[in-house]
């Protein structure tokens, strides 16, 4: 074998072994040296002396590999305009500077040279096809080009823009950023990779440290950078030789699209981008990747390959679940949250979106960024996405958010079609049955007849009964019939039906045909009361909500426990006497076995309805805090609203800020947790 021969062999070898680490390594060594001890032992020598090696998930495999002879600093050389000043960067092939340009313009730049022994063809054809990459594309959020050329030993190099940033995850957790500033990021990610894709270019090596943030006027602006393993789709970047041997895989394994972990790499396109894309959002949504960095690197080699081009990855909202405590609170707080919110703003359309982007069939995949960008968009205009299953109960989920009061008054209507027609059939059977008994009884039992026909009289009476109770769910039915037939456009609402005007028909319709059932009424009028609210209809609101008070009361009279139940919750609806309507609540359970779980919710819901009165508030609170000691755990957690949450923020608002500090901890149980009340964390508070 020549020299060279072994030079480009060792070289080879070198260039896959430098990304591998442990038994993958040695595995990999074993079948690529093929038992010759010389080769192996030139490897090893160059693998040792790559001291500045990064692990196997942080470097792209195959490419970026670090010089088997340490650089010579060349700070304070000037290369062409460019005085080199500091060096800011290393990869396997090149070395990165930060140069100052005097000429034509003053200004700092990143210069990139080739590494000295390194400009072999194959490197320079890398080199070459970055910078020209790189030169084509002009986007806001890519690094730009501004110069090239060769040094006096006619190593190639070019200048591009200085970038003085982040990654975008150390960016987005340092700063704490929100889930909605964390997507509207990504979107921008998502522009310049779009941007590439139109020039031809894919990257091919998406992930946080190719993303840096930096700020522009106080705003952070993101920028993909390191086209170092980007490829082009119809034309070449370089006229230089320019290849991926067979087996060589081109990436980073934790942001891999299946088909880059092919063993050849080169049925590759725009959708694999899309694929790390995904993953990106995924490690920005739950501070973790699909498949984390120990479990690849333990798997060896071609089972790493195999579980990227086959294994199904959990979804994020599933993978965040299954930290520890301690784990998932300190992601959430990155996020400005706490766990169990953010794993509820992630499950559903996130989950979705991320998942159409990582799935295995490319063809499944979103086809450009731009798709997953507009799916974001419609996911924070609160608009079903595509990525979500179309079902009706997803899309009407989404009607309801963007439009409440009339998905109120739909589902009122619908709730009672069902009911009325649910308790007409009922009250049909139990007639029925009522009549075959009878009539069944009679034909077994022929020698008590006188006694059979007293009960067959009797079923007679309770079907016709059944029968009249039956008559009046139809007429109900008829009622919200005629109501849904007049949102057609041949009726008198026209043809733009407004959600008002379907209210107020709603309402009139029940003044002059009330419902058979006064609870199935009371229901009725209090949606109908908040659906006016909603419009600013206040006194459509209160009429409803007197009616519904004057139902109530006939209803449970007799009933102190239900009828006083009744009283707070029409006095959560918000109306004009709550406190009176909470205060005879009270009276009520008075004569009433122990309710201390509905006197905890009275008494606390008579503190938020005085917290401009700082002191009433405040006994109203400690009453209800009395009451609520004597609650075992599973009856504390049915409180919607903990009392020692509103003295909390009572004792704040009078900057009684140590025991506010104690009733804040109580309330949330963790002094890490964000705490609604103040808006601020409880550690903040000392």
């Amino acid at each position: 074998m020549s020299s060279l021969a072994d030079k480009n062999r060792i070289e080879s070898i070198f260039l896959e072994a430098v990304a591998l680490r442990g038994e993958i390594r040695s595995e990999f060594l074993k079948k690529a040296c093929n038992g010759d001890r010389r080769i192996r032992a030139e490897v090893e020598r160059l693998l040792r002396a790559d001291d500045d090696a990064d692990s196997l998930l942080d470097r792209p495999i195959g490419v970026d590999a670090t010089s088997p002879v340490k650089t010579e600093s060349m700070e304070g050389t000037e290369v062409g305009p460019f005085k080199l000043l500091q060096q800011i960067g290393e990869g396997g092939f090149g070395v990165v500077y930060m140069a100052e340009q005097t000429q034509p313009v003053r200004r700092k730049v990143a210069l990139k040279i080739v590494k000295p022994g390194m400009d072999s063809k194959e490197i320079v054809a890398r080199f070459e096809a970055e910078r020209q990459a790189l030169a084509m594309m002009d986007h806001p959020n890519i690094a730009k080009v501004l110069d090239a050329g060769t040094i006096d030993s006619g190593r190639p190099f070019f200048a591009m823009e200085l970038v003085k940033g982040v990654s975008i995850t150390d960016f987005c957790d340092e700063n704490n950023l929100p889930t909605k500033e964390r997507l509207q990021l990504f979107q921008q990610v998502c522009r310049a990779v779009q941007h590439a894709h139109q020039k031809g270019i894919i990257h091919r090596d998406i992930k946080p440290s190719n993303v840096m943030v930096t700020l522009h006027d106080g705003e952070p602006v993101p920028k993909v950078i390191d086209f170092g393993v980007a490829k082009a789709l119809s034309q070449n970047l370089t006229e230089k030789t320019l290849f991926t041997r067979y087996g060589q895989i081109v990436g980073t394994p934790q942001y891999m699209s299946p088909e880059q972990a092919e063993m050849s790499g080169l049925d590759v396109d725009t959708r694999s981008d899309i694929y790390s894309l995904g993953v990106l959002l995924y490690e920005l949504l739950t501070g973790l990747t699909p498949f984390d960095a120990q479990t690849l690197r333990s798997a060896g080699y071609d089972a790493m390959r195999k579980m990227i081009r086959e294994s199904e990855p959990p979804k994020p909202s599933t993978k965040y679940r299954t930290l520890d405590d301690e784990s998932a609170t300190c992601i959430a707080s990155r996020r400005a949250t706490i766990p169990t919110a953010l794993s509820k703003t992630i499950a559903g359309d996130l989950d979705w979106i991320v998942m159409k982007s990582l799935d295995k069939n490319r063809n499944r995949r979103y086809d450009s960024p731009n798709g997953l960008l507009s799916d974001i968009d419609r996911y924070l205009s609160n608009e079903p996405v595509t990525a979500g299953p179309p079902t009706f109960a997803y899309l009407f989920s989404k009607l309801y958010q963007r439009n409440k009061a009339a998905f109120l008054t739909t589902a009122a209507i619908l709730c009672f079609l069902f009911v009325a027609t649910g308790i007409s059939t009922m009250a049909w059977l139990d007639a029925a049955e009522q009549r075959d008994v009878a009539n069944a009884a009679v034909g077994e039992l022929e020698k008590n007849q006188g006694e059979l026909k007293e009960q067959k009289q009797e079923s007679d009476i309770q079907a016709q009964n059944a029968k009249a109770a039956a008559a009046q769910f139809r007429n109900t039915l008829d009622v919200l019939i005629s109501l849904l037939a007049q949102a057609t456009p041949d009726s008198k609402l026209g043809t733009e039906v407004k959600v008002s005007d379907f209210l107020d028909t709603f309402a009139q319709q029940l003044e002059t045909e009330p419902l058979a059932d006064p609870k199935v009424e009371i229901e009725v009028r209090t949606t109908l009361a908040n659906s006016f609210k909603s419009f600013s209809e206040d006194d459509k609101a209160a009429a409803q909500m007197a009616t519904v008070e004057k139902l109530g009361r006939n209803a449970y009279a007799g009933d102190n426990e239900q009828l006083a139940r009744f009283l707070f919750e029409t006095a959560r609806t918000g109306t004009n006497n709550q406190d009176d309507l909470l205060k005879e609540a009270l009276e009520l359970l008075d004569a009433t076995d122990d309710q201390t779980l509905l006197r905890v919710q009275i008494w606390t819901q008579l503190g938020w309805l005085v917290t401009l009165d700082p002191e009433l508030a405040e006994q109203r609170f400690r009453k209800a805090i009395e009451l609520a000691e004597t609650l075992d755990d599973a009856q504390r957690a049915l409180l919607e609203y903990l009392p020692e949450q509103g003295l909390a923020e009572i004792l704040n608002d009078q900057d009684l800020i140590d025991e506010a500090r104690i009733q804040a901890k109580i309330a949330v149980g963790s002094p890490e947790i964000e705490v609604a009340t103040f808006g601020r964390t409880v550690e903040q508070i000392d």
